[in-house]
């Protein structure tokens, strides 16, 4: 709030010491001189209230202020909820009541910071004046902050809220992963490329495969060698980032996607010669070297099993398929005969006629 003071007398007037702010030396003010728009007034000055009167003797001119206590009034002014209230002493004095200057045309603007004008009570909130607005619209909001402490909170917190567990009901199916069962229709996350189900199953797989790598599991072993102590840790962060794995009993999905990813990466591995392959697959790369395009591949399935028993299998397989060729040509002779019969019968009857 500003105010505009009355024109002075033709006799010069001296300002009063400006009001001492800790941390700032105190330095004698200088001898205001009037002004020729002064010495031409000749209303003389009205007088003015008690605590205007207060009020002005610790006005004093921004152009022989400090600059650090300039910046320093500056800095409370912006800082409306910092702003210091003025200690209502005994005899009425206060530390810091106005912040003054003197504006182009002789009038002195003030601009009150302190408490109130020179009541000894303190200020209400809803009775402050325009200057300290701030003032108590941070004391409300403070005010409402502590209420707010200390009002129990009600809310629920849904972060430590407990999730109920999922009960594991799917049973592991015969044989393995690619080799007995779809692990994509067991999950029950088959359907149509793009489909919701499909795209669920893919993000899935490479959720699961990199927890797999972020625990150090070793995907260059095979998943029986891995320690177990590794895989229940696995498995616990699998259940707790991804439910739905939980209902598969003794988490046998997630290891068949997790065997599935560690196979692929090895055969990578491998045929960028990053791996090695292991001995018990050499045999396999001799037998695909010697096979023949043109042989049969009934050969595979004896590989490396005694000759006694090959040929025992041999004979058995033979047995066999005489069995097979006799019981069709027993059967293709006794169609033949019927059909002959019958031809027979009709030529007959044609005589007769």
């Amino acid at each position: 709030m500003s105010t505009l003071a009355p024109p002075r007398s033709r006799k010069p007037v001296t300002t009063a010491p400006r009001a001492q702010v800790k941390g700032t030396s105190k330095k004698p003010s200088n001898t205001a001189q009037p002004s020729t728009a002064h010495k031409a007034a000749s209303q003389a000055p009205t007088p003015l209230s008690p605590s205007k009167t207060a009020n002005a003797t610790n006005t004093t001119t921004l152009g022989n202020m400090d600059p650090a206590m300039i910046a320093v009034m500056w800095a409370m002014i912006s800082e409306g909820s910092n702003l210091p209230r003025a200690d209502n002493n005994d005899d009425g004095d206060q530390d810091i009541d106005m912040v003054g200057g003197t504006d182009t045309d002789g009038n002195t603007t003030q601009i009150n910071i302190g408490n109130g004008d020179d009541g000894d009570t303190p200020m209400d909130n809803d009775k402050a004046p325009e200057g300290n607005e701030d003032v108590a619209m941070a004391d409300n909001h403070d005010a409402g902050a502590d209420a707010d402490d200390e009002a129990p909170n009600t809310s629920k917190d849904t972060s430590n809220a407990k999730l109920k567990p999922v009960v594991a009901w799917v049973p592991r199916p015969k044989g393995s992963a690619g080799n007995g069962f779809s692990l994509q229709e067991e999950m029950m996350l088959a359907g149509p490329k793009g489909s919701k189900p499909s795209e669920t199953y893919l993000a899935l797989s490479r959720n699961v495969k990199t927890l797999a790598l972020n625990a150090c599991l070793d995907w260059t072993l095979d998943w029986k060698d891995i320690p177990n102590d590794s895989k229940v840790k696995f498995f616990a962060v699998c259940r707790a980032n991804h439910p739905f794995l939980g209902q598969f009993i003794n988490d046998w999905a997630t290891e068949e996607i997790v065997k599935q990813a560690f196979r692929n990466m090895r055969k990578t591995a491998v045929k960028k010669g990053e791996l090695e392959k292991k001995d018990k697959y050499a045999h396999l790369a001799i037998n695909a070297s010697k096979r023949s395009s043109a042989a049969s591949r009934v050969k595979k399935a004896y590989t490396g099993v005694d000759p006694k028993e090959k040929k025992r299998a041999l004979k058995k397989v033979v047995k066999a398929n005489c069995r097979k060729a006799a019981a069709t040509a027993a059967r293709r002779s006794k169609q033949a005969a019927v059909v002959d019969q019958g031809d027979g019968d009709d030529e007959m009857e044609v005589d007769l006629d």
